[in-house]
């Protein structure tokens, strides 16, 4: 086989893994969204000006959630690239909702994408999730009220992440553990 030591052991996938690789980390996802929204839905049905906005912000929490849960390993599913990516990308957005009046959406767009891109790369912030959120903020002019809601839902992904992270990891060593053994 290529790519693999001569005599090396081929990992072959078990169901005690599938269920602890996919089904499990995909029901957390699932119930940490329909919570989040469950959440962004009691603070008021249309949390922000319009059903767009909304699911915009929504969409880049959702895609947030997958990361952080689905592939909690990855370099963009750190918790501190995701709170780094999500504070930038709100100011960058409260930034373009400010300049919409003087200057052409178009430009905004364009310069708040570079920069913010550029900000991401520099900080090692890197979540292209959050990217969304500073568009939302521009499209759909969301004001301070957008802000209470994204931290809030910063603020409730991050509790869960932290408070699974201790239960939900672990369990994956121990199913490669046993993966070993079968």
């Amino acid at each position: 086989m290529r790519g693999k030591r001569p005599g090396s052991k081929q990992k072959l996938p078990t169901y005690w893994s599938i269920a602890g690789y996919a089904i499990l980390p995909g029901l957390v996802t699932a119930l940490v969204v329909m919570l989040l929204y469950w959440l962004l839905y009691v603070i008021n049905s249309n949390f922000l000006y319009s059903e767009t906005s909304s699911v915009l912000l929504f969409a880049s929490f959702g895609s947030s959630a997958f990361l952080m849960f689905m592939a909690p390993y990855s370099k963009t599913a750190r918790p501190s690239k995701f709170v780094k990516s999500y504070l930038l990308a709100t100011a960058m957005g409260s930034v373009g909702y400010a300049l919409i009046g003087a200057v052409s959406i178009f430009l905004v767009i364009g310069i708040l994408m570079f920069l913010l891109s550029v900000l991401l790369f520099i900080t090692g912030s890197e979540h292209p999730p959050a990217i969304g959120i500073m568009l939302a903020f521009v499209f759909y002019r969301v004001d301070v009220y957008g802000i209470l809601v994204v931290i809030s839902g910063v603020a409730f992904l991050l509790a869960v992440r932290m408070l699974l992270s201790r239960y939900l990891y672990r369990t994956d060593l121990r199913l490669d553990r046993m993966a070993d053994i079968l």
